[in-house]
């Protein structure tokens, strides 16, 4: 790969500003000290390209990171209205630069809080959003049960595989509840319609006043490492664990 573009990538420069950045800053390859200045040189593995001494912080067109959502924030690289928060505001210019860019890989609604996985890789991207991986969500709700049976009649409704949403054609796919307190559940999806969770509350009488997923797959959130509005790349055994190639070995 061409140093301009792997610049461009990491979102240290443009691809026509490279040049420039090639002479304020210097790079060689570990092992190799000599300089190089050239924006066509090709780079065979990024890993080994340090700048000024130092490796290049996440060299790779996949990366992938978990970022930990805050309410108020849409899931968008465009910024909708004047004013609006978006999720690439929580990030850093370098990583907000970064070509591809990084998309939500699945959104979480403005109020909703939690994992939102971010990547340049378009494949990853669907791969993540589809119904092979379990999206698990904490529900704070309103009227609470009342009885143990208004818990197990909405448990069997998710289970079923029937419950139809107003204005769907189709019924959601099976889904999961586990009861925390009277007021609170915990949800796990497959599927990601359009309000979903809060639709499918709505067939029972609940409104919804606190959403948050805790966990995309293999990936659970933890709040000590990764505290609301900051993020952490995803390694690359986690990113592989998401590849079709990994769930069919």
């Amino acid at each position: 790969m061409r140093i301009d573009r792997i610049l461009t990538m990491c979102g240290y420069c443009t691809r026509s500003h490279a040049s420039r950045f090639l002479t304020i800053h210097r790079f060689y390859l570990e092992g190799d000290k000599r300089r190089i200045m050239s924006t066509s040189k090709l780079i065979h593995d990024p890993t080994k390209l340090l700048m000024d001494g130092e490796p290049l912080e996440y060299p790779f067109a996949d990366f992938t990171l978990l970022l930990h959502k805050p309410e108020g924030y849409i899931c968008s690289t465009e910024r909708e209205y004047e004013g609006a928060k978006i999720v690439p505001d929580l990030l850093t210019e370098r990583f907000r630069n970064r070509h591809p860019a990084l998309n939500c890989a699945g959104r979480l609604d403005i109020d909703t809080t939690g994992i939102v996985l971010m990547t340049q890789d378009g494949i990853l991207q669907n791969e993540i959003t589809s119904s092979r991986f379990e999206k698990e969500y904490i529900v704070k709700f309103t009227p609470p049960f009342e009885k143990q049976d208004d818990f197990e009649d909405m448990r069997r409704s998710f289970a079923s595989g029937r419950l139809t949403l107003k204005k769907e054609k189709n019924p959601c796919l099976p889904a999961s509840l586990e009861l925390v307190s009277q007021d609170c559940v915990k949800v796990t999806i497959t599927e990601g319609k359009y309000h979903q969770i809060k639709k499918m509350f709505a067939c029972f009488g609940k409104r919804i006043t606190q959403l948050k997923r805790i966990r995309i797959g293999h990936i659970v959130l933890d709040e000590d490492v990764v505290p609301e509005g900051s993020w952490r790349a995803l390694t690359p055994k986690e990113i592989e664990q998401f590849r079709p190639s990994h769930s069919q070995s």
